[in-house]
């Protein structure tokens, strides 16, 4: 039976570990946040309100798809690993299978919206290139849920302090290099990409 100075010791200890896991979360939304900003400043200073109005609406398409590409599949694993971590491999392997179809799913839907809506050939490459970050996005959600289940938000915050020190500083040496908005385009893709390979090896650390 626990004592009361156990009892006093574990409160103290779950206290401490929500506040740590609140902070880690806090971190993560803010850094991102961040980035997006110093992303449009950089965008409307540099290049221009056309390029701007591209990209605003590239990345206003991204994330009203993003509910399509996760299908609300992270909530379920955060659950269900969070009730049996020994099957974390089994849920990730399968949750990862079934985030890349639906991600396929939303990548084609975009694309043919674009194609209906007849942008502009050049904004509607922009809208393509960006729609296919749904999918690593989509996978980085997974790793998201089961550093959730496992209680270790810090790895998220990790992932997406350093993906964004990399978006921010690649997006000042593109633009202020004169590159123009495609080149920016590539480096968030790429950012999408980097941020699913260092939550798969901070998940193969723990």
């Amino acid at each position: 039976e626990a004592t009361p100075v156990s009892r006093e010791f574990n409160h103290s200890f779950s206290l401490a570990k929500l506040a740590a896991n609140a902070f880690s979360i806090l971190t993560s939304d803010m850094t991102n946040r961040i980035a997006s900003f110093v992303l449009y400043a950089l965008v409307a200073r540099q290049l221009g309100g056309r390029e701007f109005g591209q990209m605003s609406l590239g990345l206003t398409y991204f994330q009203s798809f993003q509910f399509l590409a996760v299908a609300g599949i992270q909530a379920l694993v955060t659950r269900e690993i969070a009730r049996n971590r020994s099957q974390t491999g089994r849920y990730l392997i399968n949750a990862n299978v079934t985030v890349s179809g639906f991600a396929l799913l939303a990548i084609v839907l975009l694309g043919l919206l674009a194609r209906l809506l007849q942008y502009a050939p050049d904004t509607t490459w922009v809208i393509l290139w960006l729609s296919a970050g749904l999918l690593p996005y989509a996978l980085s959600t997974i790793y998201d849920a089961v550093f959730q289940a496992w209680e270790q938000m810090h790895y998220i915050a990790y992932a997406n302090l350093l993906v964004n020190l990399v978006r921010i500083g690649g997006s000042v040496w593109l633009l202020t290099s004169g590159y123009g908005l495609m080149a920016l385009v590539a480096l968030l893709l790429a950012a999408h990409l980097l941020t699913v390979l260092v939550k798969w090896g901070l998940a193969q650390y723990y």
